[in-house]
């Protein structure tokens, strides 16, 4: 039943079904900030990262009803030029399946798409709606490799909001992540890693657990002081480069049986 609503791009069906490391993409990254034709530079341009790295990329998005994980040339160009394409959160999938519309992912549907796929490791830009998202976040087993938050919610909204949940927050060699309305307010994370295979490590000992909640992971190279274009476009590269090293890191964990 599922695969009538969800279509997997079989290079990136083949890796996981070889459980070779695969990233799913938040397509939104694409249109929050970055106009045509430069997202279509700025796509490709995290792929070939997370290819040169060692893993497959998997872009998440919604083309004409059909939820897509892993795009084509094509898709993409057409979800980056067509002036249709809408904003899709969790709610709005059922809609947007049923009228064959067009749209990029939010962080909520993202986590939705590459669950479904069974992708452990998500890159995006920043947590918005942070409640919202880290609910989502805590009913997954997917790892999202973020810059920080970008919320309108207050700060201690924000802590309370993480606090009350089951989502662990990683440093990668930080131990705050920046909250970029709040020049004054950085958000303490529960560890603070300084590897990746750190990271790997204490996500294999989850899945072998079993413990069902997501992990929340950003590094120390934002600068909420320096949020231009130029400088978020490298965040989003360092968000891929961190993301692939993590997913190599437990494929080679779990092929090898090292931990």
């Amino acid at each position: 039943m599922l695969e009538k609503y969800l279509h997997i791009h079989p290079e990136v069906q083949n890796s996981i079904s070889s459980g070779n490391p695969v990233i799913a993409i938040d397509s939104g990254i694409l249109f929050n900030r970055i106009s045509y034709p430069l997202n279509i530079e700025i796509a490709n341009n995290i792929s070939n990262i997370i290819r040169d790295t060692g893993a497959i990329p998997a872009t998440t998005a919604i083309i004409n009803g059909i939820l897509k994980v892993g795009l084509t040339n094509e898709d993409l160009e057409f979800i980056a030029s067509n002036k249709n394409t809408i904003k899709s959160s969790k709610k709005d999938l059922p809609f947007l399946i049923t009228k064959k519309s067009t749209g990029f992912t939010t962080f909520t549907s993202s986590i939705i798409l590459a669950n479904l796929a069974d992708i452990k490791i998500l890159v995006t830009d920043y947590i918005s709606n942070m409640s919202l998202e880290i609910e989502e976040l805590s009913n997954t087993n997917i790892s999202v490799v973020c810059s920080g938050i970008n919320s309108l919610c207050s700060s201690k909204l924000n802590e309370s909001a993480i606090k009350n949940n089951s989502v662990s927050i990683i440093g990668y060699k930080t131990n705050t992540i920046p909250i970029i309305d709040n020049l004054n307010y950085n958000l303490d994370v529960d560890y603070n890693l300084d590897s990746s295979m750190c990271i790997a490590e204490a996500l294999k000992v989850k899945f072998d657990l079993d413990l069902r909640s997501g992990f929340l992971i950003s590094s120390s190279t934002s600068d909420k002081n320096n949020i231009g274009l130029s400088s978020y476009i490298e965040s989003l590269y360092n968000n891929a480069i961190l993301a692939s090293n993590i997913s190599i890191d437990l494929s080679k964990l779990t092929r090898n049986k090292l931990f």
